[in-house]
């Protein structure tokens, strides 16, 4: 699925690809985009019509639908599982929004292992990443769902 965009866009496509893995499909695998000028890891206001890549949005939208239970814990697994195995999927997963998709025994565990995997990938996009900002950072300088996760491992 194509993570760039305007937020109606992504929010579009997202919101589709969400009503198909309720109806039984597979968690939709996030596309690369060469070189994203910035990576949001959260909304950010002013930035809703610029075209981003809106890392956090497809997992954002599954957090809601678990709120309203419509999502059982089953499917929730797999949309995670399916996140970690791609560095997009990760930084969805690290999304403050998406936390308590981390909270869950044993989440913790495979998001620090995921974050130990992709992490050069992930260092050599640069600072592009950013929770609430129109700026870009570096990923493992920002405030995300890793420091929760290695205070629960030890990590």
């Amino acid at each position: 699925m194509r993570l760039t965009g305007t937020h109606p866009d992504v929010s579009g496509r997202a919101s589709a690809a969400l009503r198909s893995f309720l109806a039984g499909g597979d968690w939709p695998e996030p596309e690369v985009e060469p070189d994203p000028t910035l990576v949001l890891l959260d909304r950010v206001a002013g930035l809703e019509l610029e075209v981003v890549l809106r890392a956090y949005l497809p997992l954002q939208l599954l957090v809601a639908a678990v709120v309203r239970e419509e999502v059982d814990a089953e499917r929730e697994q797999a949309a995670v599982d399916a996140s970690l195995r791609t560095p997009l999927g990760l930084v969805g997963l690290l999304s403050p929004p998406n936390q308590m998709l981390v909270y869950p025994p044993g989440r913790a565990a495979q998001v620090v292992a995921a974050a130990a995997r992709f992490h050069d990938e992930l260092a050599a996009w640069g600072p592009v990443f950013t929770v609430g900002h129109a700026h870009g950072e570096d990923l493992w300088s920002l405030p995300t769902n890793l420091a929760y996760a290695e205070a629960h491992t030890g990590g």
